[in-house]
């Protein structure tokens, strides 16, 4: 009976932990980009900012990605750690879809949803062919911090 008191407790924790985990990752969410392509995270800090040459800067300006010509984000070493398809949807390096984008013309900006329908990223509309990569940065550079 111990034991298995022991491994109830053990479960209950490992459970507490695991959605504190996941608090972390999506406490940050829903980033912004705003007009000048600086991206905030909720709170309203700056995680990283996009120039008008698809360079993708930290706060500090130090660059850490671009997207080329044919739509692929590049590290700053020149990997390509994903692509943008013509919808404007972020694929991995698998090919999978992590991040779609929903344009509002009407309202000018964009939204950016993860494969489980979350909203994670709003942005200026001018930045929609840029929005699902930002999303990628967003997730794997500020919520890491």
């Amino acid at each position: 009976m111990k034991i298995l008191t022991n491994i109830i407790i053990a479960v209950v924790i490992l459970l507490a932990y695991e959605t504190s985990i996941a608090q972390q990752y999506t406490a940050r969410f829903p980033a912004l980009i705003d007009s000048t392509g600086t991206m905030k995270d909720s709170a309203g800090v700056t995680c990283a900012f996009i120039t008008k040459d698809n360079v993708i800067k930290n706060q500090a300006g130090q660059k850490i990605a671009f997207i080329d010509k044919d739509g692929n984000l590049m590290n700053d070493q020149g990997k390509v750690i994903g692509k943008i398809a013509r919808n404007g949807s972020f694929l991995n390096q698998n090919g999978d879809v992590e991040f779609k984008v929903k344009r509002f013309k009407e309202k000018a900006y964009c939204e950016v949803y993860d494969i489980s329908g979350k909203r994670v990223l709003t942005g200026d509309l001018k930045y929609t062919g840029q929005a699902s990569s930002m999303a990628y940065i967003h997730k794997q550079l500020c919520t890491s911090q």
